[in-house]
């Protein structure tokens, strides 16, 4: 169980709406809940695991933070190219770096001490006609499903690892795949390298659209780890509500909602990560940084004057809601059993406080989530941007998510409650 120090790091707002972290001490509810936690009969408790009511009880009270800052350091381990590792003999890479530079990480989460680590793991690939299909093998020559994709990341308290796997191929395979990818960047037009992709057998089809495939991630990189930060960044906001005193426990559908909420807003924040770039550059033809995650903004974009162009991205509130309408038709159904997981974790950890019947609590962490940073094209100036008022997109709640997720989890935290109710009243 985590325990707050003498002074607690608190989660602040400067006058510009950034975030940062500052030592504060403690406010007298605080350090109540401080004095109770630390008391040596609850200790004694704990180590003996007598009274587990009361322990239990008392692990709620002050609700363990899953994101502690870190200022030790920050580092960035995809800002230079690593080492290619060395392929066996007979075989040829597949390797792209993954790269970020350092002025794309936010200024906040250096501050914290964000730390972005390169996990490189390697792969054989070889095509097998039965499943029509590549098969891969791990470095000791064992097939596997469980390989990993350029770019997946894994986030740990304030440790992102990212994931660069390399993948060996036989020569001829390699020298096969380079023959397909010289004839289509020599055909100048889109339907000359389609009529090449179908003119394709299914081993060479296989082996280039998995290369294109980790050529896109690669490029996606910057906004996989955007996407990363504002977890981290959402996190740190809602784990220092409880500590205020107008705190009062969502309900368990308002849970829901945040914990959709968090990866809505996560969606988002990338999707203005890439416009905010793509309206720097200037370069209005060039629509291609949209491809890889968001198409749908592209083909919008496709065609359109500077004028069209500008009027479309800002003010940012209709892109904002159409981009909640491409993450619910593409990645809602994704995220159903990490809902369910995180759900019931969030209404046995919440604290004893009364339940928010009027949303109030989620109102306010709903605004809290939907800040963003906005480039102004016509300042160009980024702007901190209030968007929650602006939604027109709701989370979707269906009934299956109410039967099979909101309903148990609520019967589960009654029960919870029910179970320790002598202790949450001490």
């Amino acid at each position: 169980m985590n325990k707050l120090n003498n002074t607690a790091l608190r989660i602040l707002f400067s006058s510009d709406n950034e975030l940062f972290v500052v030592k504060k001490p403690l406010t007298p509810d605080e350090k109540a809940k401080y004095e109770r936690y630390t008391a040596k009969e609850i200790e004694k408790e704990l180590s003996s695991q007598i009274n587990r009511n009361q322990s239990r009880a008392v692990r709620l009270a002050t609700p363990p933070r899953s994101i502690t800052p870190d200022f030790s350091g920050y580092e960035n381990e995809l800002s230079s190219a690593p080492q290619m590792p060395e392929p066996p003999k007979g075989y040829k890479n597949i390797f792209f770096p993954c790269l970020m530079d350092d002025a794309l990480i936010p200024e906040d989460m250096r501050k914290l001490g964000i730390k972005v680590h390169r996990r490189i793991q390697k792969f054989f690939l070889d095509y097998s006609p039965e499943d029509d299909g590549l098969i891969f093998y791990d470095e000791h020559g064992l097939e596997t499903d469980d390989y990993v994709d350029n770019g997946e990341a894994e986030t740990d308290n304030l440790v992102i690892t990212v994931n660069t796997p390399c993948f060996f191929i036989t020569i001829e395979d390699y020298a096969r795949l380079e023959a397909v990818k010289n004839r289509l960047s020599q055909a100048k037009t889109k339907k000359r390298q389609t009529r090449i992709l179908n003119s394709l057998n299914d081993q060479d089809f296989a082996f280039y659209s998995f290369y294109e495939h980790q050529a896109l991630l690669d490029k996606m990189i910057s906004t996989i780890l955007i996407h990363e930060f504002k977890h981290v960044k959402n996190n740190l906001l809602q784990q220092n509500r409880p500590y205020k005193k107008d705190y009062a426990a969502p309900n368990t559908t308002d849970l829901y909602l945040l914990e959709a909420e968090d990866e809505r807003t996560a969606y988002l924040e990338s999707l203005f990560f890439t416009i905010n770039e793509y309206l720097k550059r200037e370069n209005y033809a060039d629509t291609s940084p949209f491809w890889a995650d968001f198409s749908w903004l592209a083909q919008k974009l496709e065609k359109k004057s500077e004028k069209q162009i500008k009027s479309m991205l800002y003010p940012p509130e209709k892109i904002m809601n159409n981009g909640l309408k491409d993450w619910a038709n593409k990645f809602y159904n994704n995220y159903t059993e990490q809902f369910k997981q995180n759900l019931l974790t969030a209404v046995l950890d919440n604290p004893l406080t009364p339940k928010d019947a009027n949303h109030k609590e989620y109102k306010l962490e709903q605004r809290l989530l939907y800040t963003f940073k906005i480039y102004n094209p016509y300042t160009k100036k980024e702007e901190i941007t209030g968007l929650a008022d602006k939604i027109t997109v709701p989370v979707p709640i269906t009934a299956k998510i109410k039967r099979e997720l909101i309903i148990p989890a609520q019967k589960e935290r009654q029960e919870y409650y029910d179970t320790f109710k002598e202790a949450f009243q001490k």
